[in-house]
This record gives C-alpha cells, structure tokens and sequence, in this order.
C-alpha cells in the first residue's frame, strides 16, 4: 500500500480557504489513469471537508473517513456522522466529528477504535491523507487541543 501525504485544504473555491482540490484531483486521477479500485482519502484538518466528501458521495471505490471538529462549532457546519454518502457510495464517507479541546488522548481513541480497523477491512491500494495543522492547541480559529506529539501519532 502506498501513502501519498498531501498537505492542503478541501474546500470549494467559493468558500474562501481554497482555490484547488489537490486531494479530490489526486484520487479522481487514480481512478482514471491507473485504474485502483480501493482508495482511502484520510481527512484530519479541522474543518469538514465537504468539497472532497461531493465528489465520492456515491463512489464505493472511495472510503472517505474525515476526522474534524464538531460542524456545530465551526466552518463550514457540515460533517455530521450521519452524512454516510449516497447510492452506491453509501456507508463510504465516515464522519468524525470531534468535541472541542478533544486532544490527543481522542485522536489516539478514534484511529484505534475507527480509522485503524476500517482501513483493515477496506484494504486501500493507496491513502491520501489530507492534513493541516489547524487542529494544533494553539490555532486562532479552531479548538481541537492537539499538541506535536499528537500530531506525530496521528502521522
């Protein structure tokens, strides 16, 4: 299985964070060009990422699992576990949403329990891997708790 680590955001252009969807690009390329058949895009920015989430809605060759903040407390407000996909692709978008100040002990907890076995099962060709730093302690818009040690573990 390959990682391909992709540093950026997600969301639409007209939403104000983004101008490009490398992640949703990155997978749909694969699809196409090099026919996988298993995708897992691992989102862990702080906010949904509901641009990627559209675009696999209804993809089972996609297993989106996003691990975010509460969409209650934060832009964009979407994100909920219930948003599971649709059609075909239903039960292939898993939402995380986390409590503010979850930390690192909630990140350990939910890799372990969730992401962890649901890759097992899956059993991706290739994970691409959205991941800002905005879940830190210390960003000014968001309030996830993570430390740098938290950020090692979830790498």
């Amino acid at each position: 299985m390959l990682l391909v680590w992709i540093a950026s955001c997600q969301k639409e252009i007209w939403e104000g964070f983004c101008i490009y969807n490398d992640v949703a690009f990155t997978a749909t390329y694969l699809l196409e060009k090099y026919n996988f058949e298993k995708i897992l895009i691992l989102d862990t920015d702080a906010h949904a990422g509901n641009g990627t989430a559209e675009y696999f809605r209804t993809d089972p060759r996609v297993l989106f699992v996003d691990i975010h903040q509460d969409p209650r407390t934060i832009y964009p407000g979407t994100g909920f576990a219930s948003d599971i996909g649709a059609d075909s692709g239903k039960g292939f978008s898993v939402n995380i949403p986390l409590p503010i100040y979850a930390g690192d002990e909630s990140y350990k907890l939910v890799f372990d329990e969730i992401i962890l076995p649901l890759t097992g099962e899956f059993k991706p060709q290739i994970i691409v891997r959205n991941g800002g730093s905005d879940p830190h302690f210390n960003d000014g818009l968001t309030h996830l708790g993570l430390t740098i040690a938290g950020f090692r573990m979830v790498g």
